[in-house]
């Protein structure tokens, strides 16, 4: 602009600076963990249960559990709760089967949960949640221990079974 004899306001340029690397850093911020980057501790933003806690509780634990993380999530963001748990139920269900008949181990497990929550993500998540929507982190304790309720007594019969 100076080359052109055009007079900016003074610290335009400086000004622009700052909006670049403001910039830089939020598209840096995105490509190293896409799944955080609309975390914020707002207040006032609406809590959900971040994906990266439904990716690991879906893997973990099944993706029927995750559904219920993900289906709360939708629900509050207005949509329909029950539709996540449904899908979460057929997919466990088709993947149990799908186990027994391939008779896979613990590693096709987490795979088959894997590609599951991933599926989910993609039909529920970016309906219902928008992809650039802020949010606060939900507090996990409450799925936490429903799992613990749930599968340390499974794993005791689990493990009393074989020995």
């Amino acid at each position: 602009m100076q080359k052109r004899n055009v007079e900016l306001p003074a610290n335009t340029l400086a000004n622009l600076e700052v909006v670049f690397k403001e910039v830089h850093n939020r598209k840096v911020e995105e490509l190293s963990n896409p799944w955080t980057v609309n975390i914020e501790d707002d207040v006032n933003a609406p809590a959900y249960y971040t994906q990266n806690t439904i990716y690991i509780f879906s893997i973990l634990f099944s993706v029927f559990f995750g559904s219920f993380m993900l289906a709360s999530n939708c629900k509050d963001a207005g949509g329909k709760g029950w539709l996540v748990i449904l899908t979460g139920f057929i997919y466990t269900s088709a993947s149990w089967f799908a186990m027994d008949y391939f008779s896979g181990g613990m590693p096709l497990t987490y795979i088959i949960n894997a590609l599951g929550v991933l599926i989910t993500y993609e039909l529920f998540w970016k309906r219902n949640i928008k992809p650039d929507k802020k949010y606060r982190a939900k507090p996990i304790w409450k799925p936490l221990t429903i799992a613990a309720v749930i599968f340390v007594p499974l794993i005791f019969l689990l493990i009393s079974q074989i020995s």
